[in-house]
């Protein structure tokens, strides 16, 4: 599973409850930079259940960061733009929680 998760080429974030939970292989790809980390606390095996306000809130952290399309306009403005000038149709007054 690890190494089908580092071979995927996108940005990619790891979700956690507690980051002793890594095996080898992703410790040394984490400090390669190959994908973000993201612990969350107070959780158990279903981080995105437990806590789905933390969850959606770093979601939409990785699409604003990573300037990632999240529908067909997005992607078309993306294409006319270049990435340097893009920014995703997320808006910028959501609220988590």
């Amino acid at each position: 599973m690890t190494k089908a998760f580092l071979n995927v080429p996108v940005p990619k974030v790891l979700l956690l409850a507690g980051a002793e939970r890594m095996d080898k292989e992703l410790t040394i790809a984490q400090m390669q930079g190959k994908f973000r980390l993201k612990v969350v606390y107070d959780v158990g095996h279903s981080v995105q259940e437990d806590n789905y306000i933390e969850t959606a809130r770093i979601s939409y952290d990785l699409v604003k960061g990573f300037r990632i399309p999240i529908n067909t306009a997005d992607a078309q403005r993306l294409q006319e733009e270049g990435v340097g000038k893009f920014h995703p149709g997320v808006p910028e007054d959501v609220k988590f929680g």
